[in-house]
């Protein structure tokens, strides 16, 4: 099981917070990040190494945590 199902399955356990659990890595990720199983410090630390190979696409939708 990977960070995102632990946490989606852990969260479960405790519906009084109010938490959510982006699933954007999981949407986003590449092969062989998913393959190693990357998490969101993974990803900050590539992104400051190298933040204008992390751009999002102009179309890509922001969507707010409800």
């Amino acid at each position: 099981m990977d960070a995102y199902d632990y946490w989606k399955e852990k969260i479960k356990a405790r519906p009084q917070l109010e938490v959510y659990i982006s699933d954007y890595l999981q949407k986003n990720a590449s092969e062989e990040d998913l393959g190693t199983h990357i998490d969101i410090a993974d990803w900050l630390i590539r992104w400051k190494k190298a933040p204008d190979t992390m751009a999002l696409p102009a179309d890509t939708p922001i969507q707010p945590i409800q």
